[in-house]
């Protein structure tokens, strides 16, 4: 089952430091989720204190979410999309996706990227997304 957003809809919108306290709540049960589903972006204490610290961003939209960092690299700067969730995806997806690219070019970004499951790359193709890298893992074994 998916966790329900209890806010209005809304445009995107970051949330300032200060205000992460108030939509933690809010946001806590799709992290989690997302978290569980693919095992990659840290644990919930370490994603908290990111946002509570300024190392990564929430940004708000629609009945969604997306938690955002700037990650700097050989090839230059990176919006990294680090988690989206939220009910009604395809309803505010173009607005997330209009927003996220205003970020970058704001903070003067050479890419934006983001990883997550299969299903990601269907969504995101007609925005100008590609797969560039696959990442394979399988679980330790210690019979």
């Amino acid at each position: 089952m998916q966790p329900a957003i209890k806010n209005p809809p809304r445009p995107f919108q970051g949330v300032l430091v200060e205000e992460i306290d108030l939509h933690w709540p809010v946001i806590l049960e799709w992290v989690e989720l997302a978290l569980d589903r693919t095992g990659v972006g840290g644990t919930i204490d370490e994603i908290y204190s990111d946002l509570s610290f300024g190392l990564k961003q929430l940004w708000l939209v629609g009945d969604g979410f997306a938690i955002t960092s700037l990650i700097d690299t050989r090839r230059g700067k990176t919006l990294m999309v680090n988690f989206i969730g939220g009910n009604n995806l395809e309803s505010w997806l173009h607005e997330l996706y209009l927003g996220i690219d205003r970020v970058a070019k704001y903070q003067g970004c050479d890419k934006i990227a983001g990883y997550g499951r299969r299903g990601w790359e269907r969504l995101l193709r007609s925005y100008g997304f590609k797969t560039e890298i696959v990442i394979v893992s399988r679980d330790v074994n210690y019979d």
